[in-house]
């Protein structure tokens, strides 16, 4: 049972990045390499900038604890999703692989005949998690594809990350 956990939340900017990779892969095992700047980091544990698009993840942990990432695309009107489908790092004495794992939760959403009673929804979701072994950094390719509002997949992309976990 890990002692503390630290969430982060991976904000792809999908319109920008579709329109800067137009030519974006269609195949997962040779997706598109790209650098930080449509990819913002949010952490709430970390001490410095909210948001940041440095391709780091800085969390505040020791071995025991757990890092969970989730993914969300910046979408005016939920045009695209984004879903990570593969994280390879790069040491593995720093952090376990990180692996899936399927939430169930139930959301308030607005009800179009009573705004001010919400009604409620089941939704399914997911997020990854790894185990921390100990202090250090690694590097870390996560991969992912954008998604249109068809489901009809748009790109599938590589982002090189670095995880620096600090005690």
């Amino acid at each position: 049972m890990p002692g503390q956990h630290d969430d982060v939340l991976v904000i792809v900017d999908a319109a920008t990045l579709l329109a800067a990779h137009p030519d974006a892969s269609l195949d997962a095992d040779a997706p598109t390499p790209i650098g930080g700047q449509h990819v913002y980091v949010m952490n709430a544990g970390d001490a410095q900038q909210i948001g940041r698009n440095d391709s780091r993840i800085v969390v505040k942990l020791s071995a025991g604890d757990e890092l969970h990432l989730r993914e969300s695309a910046l979408s005016l009107r939920a045009e695209e999703s984004v879903v990570f489908y593969r994280f390879a790092l790069a040491d593995g004495s720093v952090m376990s692989s990180l692996e899936v794992v399927a939430d169930h939760a139930t959301l308030s959403v607005p009800n179009p005949q009573d705004l001010l009673q919400p009604k409620t929804q089941k939704t399914g979701g997911h997020f990854w998690r790894g185990e921390v072994l100990t202090a250090g950094s690694t590097t870390c390719e996560a991969d992912f594809v954008v998604l249109g509002s068809d489901e009809k997949i748009k790109g599938y992309f590589r982002w090189k990350i670095s995880i620096d976990i600090e005690s």
